[in-house]
């Protein structure tokens, strides 16, 4: 597989395309004309392979487009690893966002022992049990909006129902007083969190491209849903207006 970095679905496209596709498509980074030459390279390569011509030339020119694709799905490979793990239908990023939502450092950190398990029907209650006098153990069951057919391939959740436990909560459960006048962490906050990471973690050219589409970025304070049922119905909302993203759990 070979990825053409910096090259959209219209370029491939001799007509309009349907509006979602350009809602979602990236703007081209240099002229039209200048990409056509960034396409017709692999393919030509690609075709040359094909034919019979299996030379240093053609085979090392194959290798470098593949050491190339390696590099840019790298972050996003590492991503997809620490959101679920499919073997045992697990997820290493909830279980980080409840140990950073309890905010426990130092000794007591060690005090908490966090499960999480993803599924693909609804977001279950999560558990807190006393492991023991001075330790506890949080079982999470979160919801993946991937459909079961494509868990074990590489396309990542746009976004996972995840129920979690407050600080107070567990600082209650272990018997610990809070002494700090630090206020909860919210979704809000962990959404922020997780944008901070993903975008530090993105190669600078990736980084340049989201801000020329997105000036501006807010993450607006938590929407309290009143009912179970209504709650495993609504997603995160993003919007776009002025070009400014707005972001609402």
């Amino acid at each position: 597989m070979v990825v053409l970095d910096g090259i959209n679905h219209g370029i491939f496209s001799n007509g309009q395309l349907p509006i979602h596709l350009l809602l979602q498509d990236i703007t081209l980074d240099t002229e039209y004309e200048n990409l056509l030459q960034d396409i017709l390279q692999p393919i030509s390569t690609f075709l040359l392979y094909c034919g019979g011509e299996n030379g240093r030339v053609v085979l090392d020119s194959l290798n470098d487009y593949f050491i190339e694709t390696s590099k840019l799905l790298e972050q996003l490979l590492k991503a997809h690893q620490i959101t679920i793990d499919p073997k045992e239908y697990k997820s290493h990023w909830v279980k980080q966002s409840q140990m950073w939502l309890s905010n426990l450092v130092g000794p007591d950190s060690t005090r908490i022992n966090i499960e999480s398990y993803f599924t693909y029907q609804s977001a279950f209650n999560p558990a807190l049990f006393n492991e023991s006098v001075s330790k506890v153990t949080i079982y999470l069951f979160s919801q993946l909006d991937t459909p079961v057919e494509k868990i074990d391939s590489d396309e990542i959740p746009l976004q996972i129902h995840a129920r979690m436990f407050r600080r107070d909560a567990i600082l209650k459960k272990l018997g610990i007083t809070q002494t700090d006048n630090s206020p909860e962490r919210t979704c809000k906050d962990l959404n922020y969190a997780s944008y901070v990471i993903a975008y530090n973690r993105s190669a600078e050219k990736i980084r340049k491209r989201f801000d020329k589409r997105n000036p501006g970025i807010l993450f607006h304070e938590d929407i309290i849903i009143p009912t179970e049922s209504s709650w495993n119905e609504k997603n995160i909302l993003v919007t776009r207006q002025n070009r400014v993203l707005h972001v609402t759990s």
